[in-house]
């Protein structure tokens, strides 16, 4: 059985919605996000922590309910 992912981090390319996200964070607020896509490039090399991947063909952005951490 493949291990689990972790990251503390991503970065997410908003197409519709951008301006009003932008307002909601820039007022302080916390948006709490569920992505579904497929990761298929190796973006960075490892630098003895990580390794960072692109993730293409998202197919679902949804607000999550409830915030959730990565074991």
């Amino acid at each position: 059985m493949a291990k689990k992912i972790s990251s503390d981090f991503a970065i997410l390319d908003v197409k519709a919605g951008r301006a009003d996200l932008a307002k909601r964070i820039s007022r302080g607020e916390r948006v709490p996000v569920t992505i579904t896509g497929v990761i298929d490039t190796v973006h960075s090399r490892d630098d003895g922590t990580s390794i960072e991947f692109s993730l293409s063909d998202v197919v679902a952005v949804e607000r999550a309910t409830k915030k959730r951490r990565a074991p």
